[in-house]
Order: C-alpha cells, then structure tokens, then sequence
C-alpha cells in the first residue's frame, strides 16, 4: 500500500496514532509531503523516527527550507523565526541534540524529495510539498540536486490557495494527479480534507489537515489517504484530530 500525508507540523502523538491506524508494513509507503517541523511540540521526534523507517519518504515542504536556509544550507537565514513560523521551538530541540545527530538530521533534510512522480494502479501521482520545478516535470528530484534557490522556494512556497505567491490551477492540468498540501483546507471553511480543486477536481487534491492550526489555538487535525482504491472506486482515508493549546 502507498499512504500519503503532509504538514505534521510537530505534532508527534498524532504522527505516531497515523502509523498505528495504518499499520505501516515493511512492503507499504508512507510519503510525507513536507512541514514535518515547527510549531508543535516535538518535530525533532518525527524528524528522528522517520529516519529510521525506510519505507518512509520525507519530502521538502517550505518549513524544511526555513530551516536549511537558517542552518546555513541555503540563503536567507531570517524567515525560520518569523512571526508565527514556529521555528524557535524545532531549533532547541535541534541545538540540544549531539553534534553527530545534528549532522544526520541535516543530511537527511537535504536529502528530502522537492517531487517525486510514481503510478499507483494505473494513475500517475505527482507528490510535492505545494508547486512543483516546471523545468523538471516529471523528473524524481531532490532538495541536494537542485541548484536553484529561487526554484526550490516556488517549489514549496506556491501554491493555488494563495492569494500571493500564486500557481492558477492550470499549471496543475498535465495529466497527473496532483497531491499537496501547504495550505490548510479549514480555511476553505471545510472540517477536515480532502479538497478537491473547482476547476481540477480530484487531480488536484489538497491533504493538508491543518496541524499548524493547533498553534494558534483552532482545530485541526493529521489526514492520510491511500493511493490504493478499493472496490467502489474510494481511497480510504484517515483522519487523526488533534487537541488546540
């Protein structure tokens, strides 16, 4: 089975209560599609068990930019602290970890997809945090082997539900279906995803459960859908609320 979700945002106990539902096994895969750090309680957590497990697969979401970016990978070393980006809490857990682990996290987040495209019972998937490399579609592509800045940041910063830093939905329309996140569906007004898009329907699919919204103090929740469908046609989903602080 191929299991797919997003934006977990440090939210540790509802990561682990998703690999219990799922019941993860050696021959399935979990793709996580980036912001697996800041604003909840335990990033480092994840980072750190989803290093061990090789059949999860870690994509970069702008978070993980952030934070490369801070740590001296990339350029601009202001925005992990920013606002309400949350990247104080990921960097203590970070700065109090030993030198060899800080070394194995940071390889491993340069190591993380920017998009990965894969065919999952006859339809072709196209995985990425939110936008994509236009000059590399279709191409597997990770964070260390792109040498754009500039791309990588649209890569991870566009997106269809962004009024700026903006990608229409036609951008989406090549044949592939299309999963992101980046963008919580709560601010479409809906409990809970997944939200198909207006114009692309199910080939543009939105799977952010809003994870970072727990920070500010609104509801919402870790959502993972298969890409596996059943009988009737339907993934199946699961969907892990989480408790506002």
């Amino acid at each position: 089975m191929h299991y797919v979700c997003c934006d977990i945002h440090g939210q540790y106990d509802l990561y682990m209560e998703l690999l219990r539902q799922i019941d993860l096994q050696p021959e399935d895969t979990l793709y996580v599609l980036g912001d697996v750090i800041d604003r909840g309680p335990d990033s480092i957590g994840i980072l750190k068990d989803m290093m061990e497990r090789d059949n999860v697969e870690m994509f970069t979401g702008n978070h993980e930019m952030m934070m490369l970016d801070y740590l001296g990978v990339g350029g601009d070393k202001s925005s992990w602290f920013y606002g309400n980006n949350g990247g104080q809490i990921t960097h203590s857990q970070y700065m109090a970890l030993p030198w060899k682990e800080q070394a194995l996290i940071l390889r491993y987040l340069k190591h993380a997809w920017i998009q990965k495209y894969i065919t999952v019972d006859g339809t072709d998937y196209a995985l990425h945090h939110s936008y994509f490399l236009p000059r590399r579609k279709g191409e597997n592509v990770r964070y260390c082997e792109e040498s754009g800045q500039a791309d990588v940041f649209k890569a991870v910063w566009y997106s269809p539900y962004r009024m700026w830093e903006y990608a229409g939905p036609s951008e989406y329309d090549d044949g592939y279906v299309h999963l992101i996140g980046h963008v919580p569906v709560q601010n479409f007004h809906k409990e809970r995803p997944p939200l198909y898009n207006d114009v692309l329907g199910d080939r543009l699919i939105n799977l952010d459960g809003g994870c970072a919204l727990l920070y500010f103090g609104y509801q919402g929740g870790l959502y993972c859908m298969s890409l596996e469908k059943d009988g009737s046609g339907e993934r199946k989903e699961f969907w892990i609320p989480g408790q506002a602080r």
